[in-house]
């Protein structure tokens, strides 16, 4: 468009950019909003700062980053893992005191939407946190403040009644039971650069698999006794002993 006799080349590359970059633009949009398909390798993370207050059923309180499976909140749900990611390039919104990523789903008049689209959420500038938290609970869902969001999960509505199906299950409790898995901190997994036992990978490390992990989960056997790990990982694998295995992230979106 610079010089005047390339305009009629330029005006009909501009209608095949046009013709291309709109309809793409409308079918990423719907991925990503409604089908809730990644774009990315790194996803759009549902997690708090690591300050936010959870009440625990003897009325006490912990911070997020603080708490461990088992703990018991105040609705009597309890928390059966817990999830430490990256914050790096995430929107942040206080609602109600709470900090919280833009993309977590909160119920509002009796409807779960995004938190950016709570009409008392204002976005958080220059938020520089490294980290943020969430958990996984026995309910799905996480209390706080009278304000119900979902857990790390995001199950809710047709998603979590397909899934309670799917497992022939009637209560969500069940549903950790059956498919959180983690593993012993001394399994070894491998990175770019060798070995490391689980307990010793860190956020960011990039995996043999060519992955980057952008999460750490802390669970227990199911009897509790037991601290397991478990991984998040841009590309959703991490190898052990040359076998390759699915991060947790994968538990239940190879079943949804």
């Amino acid at each position: 468009w610079i010089l005047p006799f390339t305009w009629p080349a330029a005006a009909s590359m501009t209608a095949v950019f046009l013709a291309i970059s709109v309809p793409l633009s409308i079918i990423i949009y719907f991925m990503t909003e409604v089908l809730h398909i990644k774009t990315s390798a790194i996803p759009k993370l549902r997690c708090f700062d690591r300050k936010t207050k959870i009440i625990l059923l003897d009325r006490t309180f912990k911070h997020i980053e603080e708490l461990k499976p088992n703990d018991i909140l105040v609705d009597g749900s309890i928390v059966t893992a817990k999830i430490k990611v990256m914050a790096k390039e995430l929107d942040m919104y206080n609602l109600n005191g709470i900090i919280i990523s833009e993309s977590h789903i909160v119920k509002y008049n009796n409807k779960w939407i995004y938190v950016r689209e709570h009409p008392d959420a204002d976005r958080v500038y220059n938020y520089t946190e490294p980290y943020l938290y969430c958990i996984n609970t026995s309910t799905k869902t996480i209390d706080i403040n009278d304000i119900l969001f979902t857990d790390w999960d995001e199950t809710y509505g047709d998603s979590l009644e397909f899934l309670m199906n799917y497992f022939s299950i009637k209560k969500t409790e069940h549903i950790s039971k059956i498919v959180d898995y983690g593993f012993h901190k001394e399994i070894k997994i491998k990175t770019k650069n060798g070995e490391k036992t689980i307990d010793k990978i860190f956020i960011g490390e990039v995996l043999s698999t060519g992955g980057i992990v952008y999460g750490i989960v802390e669970l227990t056997d199911n009897l509790g006794n037991e601290k397991l790990l478990n991984l998040l990982v841009s590309n959703e694998t991490f190898e052990i002993d040359n076998i390759v295995h699915f991060d947790y992230n994968n538990n239940i979106d190879s079943i949804l």
